[in-house]
């Protein structure tokens, strides 16, 4: 799950047409990331994104949304009320068996946790989940 950082003051800031351009922009570096013919990715809502990665294990999901951040932040979008000056954001990384029950609320319910982790620890970062809920961690299929 993908936030982008201080969208808020983005579009207070720049404005809402600048906003909906920057929201392109971010779409358009997720898809260019998410590059497998049957990785997925959406508009979650607001300035929020998902991207599904099957049959990815959860440090290879890591390293997925790790570059996709950062090749975000070398684009350089623009935000002046931004602390790092440009368009930035968060990713919470979460992995579910997609054969269990309940498997896509689980997942997005751990993407979200993770998701406010990074929120919490700077933004412009990413982070797993852990299990850390105390709901059991579901197994993943490994890269």
């Amino acid at each position: 799950m993908i936030d982008v950082d201080h969208f808020k003051k983005f579009n207070d800031t720049h404005g809402h047409l600048a906003g909906d351009a920057a929201l392109v922009a971010v779409g358009r570096a997720i898809l260019d990331g998410a590059g497998r013919p049957r990785d997925v990715a959406a508009r979650f809502g607001g300035e929020e994104f998902v991207v599904l990665l099957p049959a990815t294990s959860l440090a290879g999901a890591v390293v997925v949304a790790d570059t996709l951040r950062a090749d975000l932040e070398a684009r350089a979008i623009a935000h002046r009320a931004a602390p790092a000056g440009m368009v930035t954001v968060s990713i919470g990384v979460a992995c579910a068996d997609a054969h269990a029950p309940d498997a896509a609320s689980l997942l997005l319910q751990r993407a979200d946790c993770a998701l406010y982790a990074a929120k919490a620890s700077g933004r412009n970062c990413v982070r797993a989940d852990t299990g850390a809920d105390g709901l059991p961690l579901p197994a993943a299929p490994q890269l």
